[in-house]
């Protein structure tokens, strides 16, 4: 069997046909119109077609080189893509701004579309780009920005007169006043005479003395403290000092018989304890001895004035023997303690007057 050469060369003669009119076709199609500049040297351009397009042509991705269109790659998709246009300029990289959205308070700031450029086949050669980084920081998916606002420097806060809290009235009930304790008088007595220089202690204040010696003498006060008005207190009294004031009828700090005046030599009271004291005020003694007597009080009732005296002692000439007197004072304080810190919380001070009946007996030589 012979076989004929001439179908094969009237097929090749078709192929050659067809090959140069896809040719022609494809310079047509790569063409650019007048009016537009063809890119520079060794730039690369990126377009996506429109989605009308995307239903009969496919994406093309060209590379101008010496100023002349070369073919990249050719490939066809079916997944629609953004209209954007976005053409990425390597040669010569420059700083060029990025006008970010405005943020609103209210809306999440819009995401900026990007152009999706076909992928370059394997072996050809990729555009290098360093395009600006915006500025602007994305909000991450589901949180919304929160707009802060500046406060005016002239705009204040409401104000709020704050409202006094109304205090409670407290009402001080003040400490009561103590009482004033039972007093039991006496005289404290001593004589020159007494061999033993004993201090008798009178049994009342009404006594009885020799005519003709001197009597030193001194009240002796028992205080009996009454009850406490209050349990949470205790009352205490003592005696702070004393006072010679009188005898028949003439006072202590006038003159006597003997033409003495004024107070005489003796023991003085703390400076404050006499407060309120007539006469002539002496250190009180609870009990004294009998040399603490000589710095007490010294009186001498006699029929007729002596011939000599002690100028510290009070004379009396009587003109006969008869009853007399002697009228002292005492000052009294009295405190309201606590019982259980002891601080005194009140103190009351009395003066009390003390009368003494004395009787004047024969004296002791005429015994």
């Amino acid at each position: 069997m012979r076989f004929s050469h001439i179908p094969v060369w009237l097929a090749a003669l078709v192929g050659i046909a067809a090959l140069t009119a896809g040719s022609a076709l494809l310079v047509s199609t790569l063409a650019r119109p007048a009016g537009e500049q063809a890119p520079r040297a060794g730039t690369l351009e990126v377009s996506a077609p429109t989605a009308g397009m995307l239903a009969t042509a496919n994406a093309r991705l060209t590379a101008t080189v010496a100023e002349f269109p070369d073919i990249i790659c050719r490939h066809c998709t079916e997944v629609p893509l953004p209209t954007a246009t976005q053409t990425l300029v390597a040669a010569t990289p420059t700083n060029t701004a990025i006008v970010a959205p405005t943020a609103r308070p209210t809306r999440a700031p819009t995401r900026v579309a990007t152009a999706s450029a076909t992928i370059p086949a394997i072996g050809t050669a990729r555009p290098t780009a360093t395009p600006t980084r915006p500025r602007l920081t994305a909000t991450p998916t589901g949180i919304t920005p929160t707009a802060q606002i500046q406060p005016s420097s002239t705009a204040r806060p409401p104000s709020r007169t704050p409202t006094p809290a109304s205090d409670p009235t407290v009402t001080r009930v003040p400490p009561p006043i103590p009482p004033l304790p039972q007093l039991r008088v006496q005289l404290w007595m001593l004589s020159e005479f007494d061999s033993a220089q004993q201090v008798y202690r009178s049994a009342t204040n009404e006594v009885t003395w020799p005519g003709g010696e001197v009597l030193h003498f001194a009240p002796a006060i028992t205080l009996e403290a009454p009850a406490s008005p209050d349990p949470m207190y205790a009352v205490r009294a003592r005696v702070t000092a004393w006072s010679f004031v009188s005898s028949h009828g003439v006072l202590a700090t006038a003159p006597d018989s003997m033409g003495q005046i004024g107070c005489r030599l003796r023991t003085q009271p703390v400076p404050g304890d006499a407060a309120g004291l007539d006469g002539c005020a002496y250190r009180y003694l609870e009990t004294p001895t009998a040399a603490d007597m000589h710095m007490q009080a010294h009186a001498f009732w006699s029929i007729g004035n002596p011939l000599e005296m002690c100028m510290d002692i009070y004379v009396y000439d009587l003109g006969q023997l008869r009853a007399t007197d002697l009228v002292l004072q005492a000052r009294v304080l009295t405190e309201l303690v606590d019982a259980i810190t002891g601080q005194v919380v009140s103190e009351r001070a009395e003066i009390v007057t003390l009368p003494f009946a004395v009787t004047l007996a024969v004296p002791r030589s005429a015994r």
